[in-house]
């Protein structure tokens, strides 16, 4: 668990946790070089609890604050 914010929520799109943290193919050369993989297993620790939020698509967060899907971006995201 992360230690150094106990009490945040960490939003991940759906298609980037699935990707990073169930996909073998995230974990084979070349594509494992671009992830850290402390992070996906810190963030693979959280499913299932209420600190990881999963969203599929664009989501609103708060007045002006939004989370928006970038196909595309990341290997996660294509």
């Amino acid at each position: 668990m992360p230690s150094a914010f106990p009490k945040a929520k960490f939003y991940v799109q759906k298609r980037e946790f699935d990707f990073c943290v169930k996909n073998p193919v995230a974990q084979r050369k070349p594509v494992a070089v671009v992830f850290d993989p402390i992070a996906n297993k810190i963030v693979g620790n959280l499913e299932r609890s209420d600190r990881l939020v999963i969203v599929d698509g664009d989501v609103n967060l708060a007045p002006g604050v939004d989370l928006l899907l970038a196909p595309g971006h990341t290997w996660g995201c294509r």
